[in-house]
């Protein structure tokens, strides 16, 4: 339940702190979701972040009373501004970063597509050998560089993301198809890169005994 007024208490999808949001724009009107369907009120609302001014804007749909929505009401845009560590090498990361944009938005087909190809970057790059994507993370397990249960999510992620890729294929990916793409591609990327910066950063800062 969000209450909406002048001065709005919202969590910052910019500088990821809950805080006071001001009301810059407002915009009412009507609106229906398809031929014979019931007209609904609507409204379009502007808010900006009083700690780091970015913009917000909320889509509210019906009647209130005393300025309370449930959140199912509620749209927000932007959802969440996608992050990745910086341990992780570009073009890796950016492609990541795509796989996350891509899901803020809804996108699932071309969020699994872009998580299989940030996993086929991440296999290259680390040396896997094959001429598609499946021999490629077998050959990287075979050498050891990455565990079994790694070489499984990897496969897991190439085959959600081929459904999303291709259109022989006669169906979409879920939301949670891509939930589970995205942690499995996330996960990789720690185990191959941010964990081992992290140890690498701790070793070149401990102070010998």
């Amino acid at each position: 339940m969000a209450i909406f007024t002048d001065a709005l208490a919202w969590h910052c999808p910019y500088c990821k702190r809950h805080t006071q949001f001001n009301r810059k724009f407002l915009e009412a009107y009507n609106y229906s979701s398809g031929e014979g369907k019931p007209w609904q009120r609507a409204d379009m609302r502007l808010y900006a972040c009083v700690m780091c001014h970015e913009p917000v804007l909320f889509r509210v749909v019906g009647e209130s009373d005393r300025g309370e929505i449930p959140d199912d009401r509620i749209t927000v845009y932007p959802r969440t501004i996608p992050e990745a560590p910086e341990d992780i090498p570009n073009p890796i990361r950016a492609i990541f970063l795509e796989a996350l944009y891509c899901a803020s938005v809804q996108a699932w087909n071309a969020t699994a597509a872009m998580c299989r190809r940030a996993v086929q970057e991440c296999v290259i790059a680390k040396g896997g050998k094959g001429v598609d994507l499946y021999h490629q993370i077998e050959d990287l397990e075979q050498k050891r560089a990455i565990p079994e249960d790694l070489k499984d999510w990897a496969h897991e992620v190439r085959v959600i993301g081929k459904v999303g890729a291709h259109a022989d294929v006669p169906m979409d990916i879920t939301p949670s198809d891509a939930e589970d793409a995205l942690k499995f591609t996330e996960e990789m990327l720690n185990y191959v890169y941010v964990l081992k910066g992290r140890l690498q950063k701790r070793q070149r800062n401990l102070v010998p005994s």
